[in-house]
């Protein structure tokens, strides 16, 4: 989940970046140093990813957080030490 976040961020604020990067340089023939809306297209998305993204790794710090307590508080039983007696055959 967390790494399906990650990848449209990152997909997101490339797109960002390659827009509003052709606008400063002036290679954008369409908007003539204008975003025409890119930002309020990908501005929000970018932040609900952003959002998600920190949600997503709070849920899995507590996840962490509660394998390690429980790990460290479980105990494994002993393996039975000696033979266990044979079982005699019944005479039926």
């Amino acid at each position: 989940m967390l790494d399906g976040i990650d990848e449209r961020l990152q997909a997101q604020a490339e797109y960002a970046i390659e827009q509003l990067s052709r606008v400063v340089d002036g290679r954008d023939q369409y908007r003539h140093r204008s975003t025409d809306g890119v930002l309020q297209l990908t501005g929000p998305q970018i932040d609900m990813l952003l959002a998600r993204r920190g949600d997503a790794v709070r849920h899995l710090t507590g996840l962490c957080t509660a394998f390690k307590a429980v790990s460290q508080t479980a105990t494994v039983p002993a393996p039975a030490v000696g033979r266990v007696p044979a079982r005699r055959p019944t005479g039926r």
